[in-house]
């Protein structure tokens, strides 16, 4: 409706909580006229869930009121330029964001950021996503720390991570009292996204402890220049109580973008971590087996004594647009001789079970999974499967380590 309308309908009715949801990626002129019609009444407004724009800063100076019953605040900007949000954001008292349970940005300048979050003591989810904490809202590891520090009830955390530890225009530590250590007793859930230096991801890490995280992901880019070394982040995740005890399963995703590889303990326990190319790229590079790998044995250390794993490979056998040398998936075959103590294997695509066969370096009856017991079978096999199982049973049993056969139709958790 036109922006007469929207206002002239909001002062009709009796003053109920508003709900503002724009979050396509771009707003017609009417919506935007829509959202500043409903701006005008901060005071109702319960949740804000909007594609931010400069034209919609600019036009509307309903920003710097306190919005007193504001609970969900969600913002992002398909801007090239981020919008900058005025330094009276939400009214710029520390009294203003007091009832926000759900804060997410992305792609957004928010100057008193630190201030708001340590304002929203009733924080239950944080999402930082792409640009909130670099570039001009830089923040170092040590000031997101303190910020964190007064978010007691936060359960979930999403961080976009700079890529350096360090910024030329320095940060906000001079006005925030910068404690070495914090616990977040009530963080259940994390995710860390880093493009670049991990360094700024060890510093982070190293300044927390979250006794009852459950879920932890962990998602890089493939642009390192040299593995990851990350002790901090092994040290952070092993006190845990959830994350502490043998996972029960193991299960490894190769796509032509996307390498995930995830340890599930019981119900709940979860971690992962996901390398994937950038946008500049249309596959992983079969020497990013060495990152993986690398990766592999600082988060997961006794892996060679998970009993179940899941494999599943996505990268068609015939793809005419990438050449084979780069098709080439046997380096990641390096993987699987590390689970030498799983006894039950399930193959997501008959193509694993293909490659693992054709592979010179694979010895699949003999030396791969030496101690398997159950193989667990998907459909959509190729026709040469059935082949393949017969001489794979054939060899397990000449070697004395019988296996049985199971088919299923379960998928992998994406």
């Amino acid at each position: 409706m036109s922006r007469k309308r929207q206002g002239t309908t909001l002062d009709l009715w009796p003053p109920l909580p508003i709900y503002i949801h724009y979050n396509l990626s771009f707003l017609f002129l009417e919506d935007k006229n829509d959202v500043i019609a409903a701006l005008t009444h901060p005071d109702r407004i319960f949740e804000i869930d909007l594609t931010i724009s400069n034209w919609l800063l600019e036009k509307s100076n309903a920003w710097v009121e306190s919005f007193p019953i504001l609970e969900r605040l969600s913002l992002f900007s398909s801007d090239r330029s981020y919008p900058v949000l005025p330094s009276a954001f939400l009214g710029g008292s520390a009294l203003a964001s007091r009832r926000l349970r759900y804060i997410e940005l992305e792609r957004v300048y928010v100057p008193t950021l630190p201030q708001l979050l340590l304002s929203s003591q009733n924080l239950i989810r944080l999402f930082l996503g792409k640009g909130v904490i670099a570039d001009e809202g830089f923040l170092s590891p040590a000031v997101l720390t303190a910020v964190l520090s007064a978010v007691a009830r936060l359960e979930s955390l999403h961080v976009y991570l700079p890529s350096n530890i360090f910024h030329e225009q320095g940060s906000t530590d001079s006005v925030l009292p910068l404690p070495k250590f914090v616990v977040l007793p009530a963080l259940i859930h994390l995710e860390l996204l880093l493009r670049g230096s991990d360094d700024y991801l060890e510093d982070l890490v190293s300044r927390i402890h979250a006794p009852l995280l459950e879920t932890i992901c962990v998602k890089a880019s493939e642009e390192y220049a040299r593995p990851m070394d990350i002790p901090q982040l092994s040290k952070f995740i092993r006190p845990t109580d959830r994350l502490s005890l043998l996972p029960i399963q193991t299960s490894i995703i190769l796509e032509e973008s996307r390498f995930k590889v995830s340890h599930e303990f019981g119900i709940r326990g979860h971690i992962c971590f996901e390398l994937t190319c950038d946008s500049g790229s249309e596959f992983l590079e079969v020497s990013q087996v060495v990152h993986v790998v690398h990766v592999f044995k600082q988060l997961f250390p006794p892996i060679s004594d998970v009993e179940r794993v899941v494999i599943e490979i996505n990268i068609p056998p015939h793809n005419p647009i990438i050449p084979p040398a780069e098709m080439e998936i046997d380096r990641w075959l390096q993987l699987f001789p590390l689970f030498d103590g799983a006894q039950e294997l399930e193959l997501c695509s008959g193509y694993t079970l293909l490659k693992l066969h054709e592979s010179p370096n694979s010895k699949m009856g003999q030396e791969l999974f030496p101690a398997l017991r159950i193989l667990r079978l998907t459909c959509g096999f190729d026709v040469r499967v059935p082949r393949i199982i017969k001489s794979f049973v054939a060899e397990r049993e000449l070697t004395g380590r019988p296996i049985t056969m199971i088919r299923t139709c379960r998928r992998l958790r994406r």
